[in-house]
């Protein structure tokens, strides 16, 4: 593994995960996120890519409307647009701005951690 950048294109949010012989990339390029799957981690210049459309702020409330919602593929297949449904907002985290939400099992038990604001503040 190197240093190297991956991409000749900006990738914030990025999120990577193996999965069926491949690497997967998510990350979030303005109005829509986008899944690019590679065979090599280190490099995402040719790879394959598919969109995922999501709001994550409610139309005319911006950026305090900010929410985690939750998009479930039901395909192995995570770049045939076919299979994703969305779920909404994800259960379980308090009403206010949260995002950039990171899900891993520790201990058999699923955790969710996210960017948010203080439950004071509105």
């Amino acid at each position: 593994m190197s240093n190297q950048t991956i991409s000749d294109h900006d990738t914030p949010d990025p999120w990577m995960i193996a999965a069926n012989g491949r690497f997967y990339l998510t990350f979030t390029c303005g109005d829509r996120i986008e899944i690019w799957a590679s065979d090599n981690m280190e490099d995402f210049r040719s790879a394959v890519k598919s969109d995922i459309y999501t709001c994550s702020a409610q139309p005319g409330k911006g950026n305090p409307s900010h929410r985690t919602t939750m998009l479930r593929s039901s395909i192995q297949d995570p770049l045939d647009p076919n299979g994703w449904a969305f779920l909404g907002p994800l259960k379980g985290l308090p009403d206010h701005w949260h995002i950039d939400a990171t899900v891993f099992t520790m201990n058999n038990r699923l955790f969710c951690v996210y960017s948010g604001w203080p439950l004071w503040r509105s």
